[in-house]
Parts: C-alpha cells; structure tokens; sequence
C-alpha cells in the first residue's frame, strides 16, 4: 500500500477529432470552467491536475492534441510516457463515433505502460446536454469489450454533467496497475534518500590534544 506522502505522476491523452470538446473536458476538469467561445487546439497543450487516490497524491498532466492530421508523425513523440486516455466523440455528430476505431488502434500501436500492458483506455461521449444527442447503453457496452476500452461515459463539459466521475474512472483503472509505477517509485525513493544524506551534516573525527 502507497505512503501518504506518495507522489505519481500520470500522463493522461485527451483525444478524438475535432470539435468533440476535448479542451472543454480538460478546462471544467482543471478550472471548473467553461466557454463557447475558444480556438481549436493546435498542436498540442497540457494541463495539470492534482487528485487524491488511496494515499497517492497524484499529479495528472493532461494533454490536449489537435484533433486534425491525427495520423501525423508528430503524435507519436506525444504518445510517449502516457498512463492512461480519454478518447473522446460528439454525441450529436455520429461521424465522430465513426473515427472511435481508429484513434483506438492507433493508441494501442502506439502505446504500452512500463510493464508492457496496455493503455487503459476509457470512451466518452460528450456533449449530452445537446437535444441530438443520442446513444445506446447495450451498443457501447458490446463495442467497448469488442474493441478492449476500460468502459464508457456520457459527460457534459458545458453542464458538467458526470465530468469528474469520469476522470476518476479512469484514474482507479490507472490505478489498479501499481506494477507500471515501479520504477517511478524506485526513483523518487532514491531521490528522498539522497536529498537526506545530503542535508545530514558529517561527524568530525574525535581526539585529544
């Protein structure tokens, strides 16, 4: 069992094509904000937030990538390091649904935790405060067991409708794989120890004059 002075940090991906409200998810999760009114994600942003998760404080860097040019050779360098994704569709605009399979595929070629696991991945359908949105529980429930994500969500960015228990779904799924965060552990262990060793002062020899 984690310490309570423990410290993780989680690289988390925030994807799907654009105008999904990736950067919607991410600003009412970080800031408990929201606005209609934001330019499209270029490149790629990241924002911290910092959670509590049995006696792990951990600090989660989300990263926002540009939903255009998802394939590009650029991604994979952001891909990196990641711990955990939000893969993110409209739920008023079925072609966004449509693109869910390849942006899965992609993230599973592209990445494996530390102990060569998959990424847990969790499906979000956003924008349910839409009158077209629309969904069907069964039909998730079988593509996301067909197609390996952790589960699924319908969230709100603008109403803030289940955005936090979203984000703490995906988290306890990080969170079951204590086995990816070894050697993370191992390091700031090292790194308590050698702070200590420096900061404690060293004795002088005795003896008589």
């Amino acid at each position: 069992m984690a310490s309570s002075d423990s410290q993780i940090t989680c690289k988390v991906l925030v994807l799907g094509d654009p105008a999904t409200g990736k950067t919607s998810l991410i600003k009412r999760t970080v800031g408990n904000s929201f606005t209609d009114l934001h330019k499209p994600t270029v490149g790629v942003d990241f924002h911290f937030k910092r959670v509590a998760f049995n006696g792990d404080n951990i600090t989660l860097q989300l990263w926002d990538l540009a939903g255009q040019d998802r394939f590009g050779a650029i991604y994979r360098v952001y891909y990196s390091g990641a711990f955990g994704a939000l893969l993110v569709f409209d739920l008023a605009a079925p072609d966004t649904f449509k693109s869910v399979s390849n942006w899965k595929r992609e993230i599973d070629s592209k990445c494996k935790l530390p102990d060569g696991s998959p990424l847990p991945v969790l499906l979000v359908g956003n924008k349910d405060d839409l009158p077209d949105a629309t969904y069907d529980k069964a039909e998730l429930d079988e593509y996301c067991v067909t197609n390996g994500f952790i589960g699924w969500t319908v969230t709100s960015a603008k109403t803030n409708h289940n955005v936090e228990h979203t984000m703490d779904t995906l988290v306890k799924h990080i969170m079951r794989n204590d086995a990816a965060f070894v050697e993370q552990r191992k390091a700031k262990e090292e790194a308590a120890k050698l702070s200590v060793n420096l900061s404690e002062p060293k004795n002088a020899d005795s003896g008589c004059c």
